[in-house]
Formats: structure tokens, sequence, C-alpha cells
């Protein structure tokens, strides 16, 4: 299970620079696909397993509350999604997205040191 939170610190360091750099490459990929069914099963799955592999590896990581905190979170906003259904998901991305259209070089750099944050706290 570490490994799934290094590959998911990884991804939040590539699209935090991704972010930073263009903000447009990811809003305009989420904004081209929030219709589809497929981002919404990403969504809801995603949640669900970076939960579980915080959860489970919390016990062997360096700030363990922090991960279950964490680990909880996305479990519970994975339910989240699961009890709201794709139509509702659809309005809150396109709810949100314009939010982050000024801000996405701020978004980045804490999407990047989320990212940092998650590799460095597994333990080796």
């Amino acid at each position: 299970m570490k490994y799934f939170v290094y590959l998911f610190g990884a991804f939040a360091i590539v699209a935090g620079i991704a972010l930073f750099f263009d903000e447009n490459i990811v809003l305009g990929y989420i904004k081209s696909n929030q219709e589809s069914s497929w981002l919404y099963f990403f969504a809801v799955v995603m949640r669900l397993v970076m939960g579980a592999a915080l959860v489970k590896t919390a016990a062997i990581s360096r700030f363990p509350l922090v991960f279950k905190i964490i680990g909880y979170i996305a479990l519970a906003a994975a339910a989240i999604f699961l009890v709201i259904g794709h139509d509702r998901f659809q309005h809150v991305i396109a709810t949100l997205v314009p939010y982050f259209e000024n801000t996405g070089g701020w978004v980045g750099i804490f999407a990047l040191l989320f990212g940092a944050f998650l590799i460095y706290g597994i333990k080796k």
C-alpha cells in the first residue's frame, strides 16, 4: 500500500507543476471531460484507493495521525461523491473550476507540497 502513497505523491507533484506553469492544462482537461462518466468513476475510485492507502500506511508513516485524518477525509469524499451521483458531481465540477482559473499557480504550489509531504511521510 505504501507504493500507492508514493504514486499519489508523485501524481500530486506532477499535477502541481502543471498547474503552476499552465493551469489550463489541467483545468481545460477537466472542463472538456466533466460530463463523461469516467471522470466521475475516476474521482470516486482514486479517493477510495488513496483513502484506504493512507489509513493502512498511517502506522508506518512519520505522521500517523495526519495520514489517518487525510485518509478518512478522502474516504468521506468518495462516499459523498457516490451519494450525490454523477449529475450533481458535474454541477460541483462546473461550479468549482472557475474559482481555480486565476489561482492555479497557488493551487499548484499546494499540490506540489502535498505530494512531497506524502512521499516524505512514508518511512523507508
